[in-house]
């Protein structure tokens, strides 16, 4: 993940290598068609028995479509411009403290500076609020497991916790989806 997307992209197709911090050599097993492959270090050289694969600007192309989505033909549109979508919905009043507590996870958290990037994207458009983003260590699953936190109670404090933040076959038989937002505040 970049932080700088044109700046790095000359970079990579610049045609001296000298000064090309981006790009990487793999080098694969000839008799491991289906290996990982391993970096090559700086200087060392390429072992023409050995497959390779250079790759430079992919290596931040890629991600980027979260921040671009035109670069694959699509509409315009962000991982920002959903952020702030979703943001705008809530009261004004609580606008602020949810910048200021955004977490991110699932796969894309693993990228490297992801959230410093989502944090300087954000902090231009939302300016001068403070941004503040959140990653666990392990990203994946995060949210199932909230999930199974949140309602992973036992006896009356789950009766409790149920009927407080649950629609009950019942209840939706009677009023249908109307049941939820006679239950729970609703933001348009």
């Amino acid at each position: 993940m970049t932080s700088d997307f044109n700046s790095d992209l000359a970079v990579s197709t610049a045609s001296n290598q000298q000064f090309d911090f981006i790009r990487r050599d793999y080098v694969f097993h000839p008799h491991k068609p289906h290996s990982i492959g391993r970096v090559l270090a700086p200087q060392e050289l390429i072992n023409p028995a050995y497959p390779n694969l250079t790759i430079s600007a992919e290596r931040f192309r890629v991600p980027e479509v979260l921040f671009d989505a035109t670069i694959l033909g699509k509409p315009p549109g962000s991982i920002i411009d959903a952020i702030l979508a979703s943001i705008s919905k809530c009261p004004e009043a609580v606008r602020d403290a949810l910048l200021s507590n955004i977490i991110i996870t699932g796969g894309s958290a693993r990228l490297p500076n992801i959230k410093n990037r989502i944090r300087t994207e954000l902090e231009r458009r939302v300016h001068p609020t403070p941004v503040r983003i959140y990653s666990s260590l392990e990203p994946n699953g995060l949210s199932w497991r909230g999930a199974v936190e949140f309602t992973g109670l036992h006896g009356d404090q789950f009766e409790d916790f149920h009927s407080s933040h649950c629609v009950s076959k019942q209840e939706y038989e009677e009023y249908g989806y109307k049941a939820g937002r006679k239950k729970f505040v609703v933001y348009s």
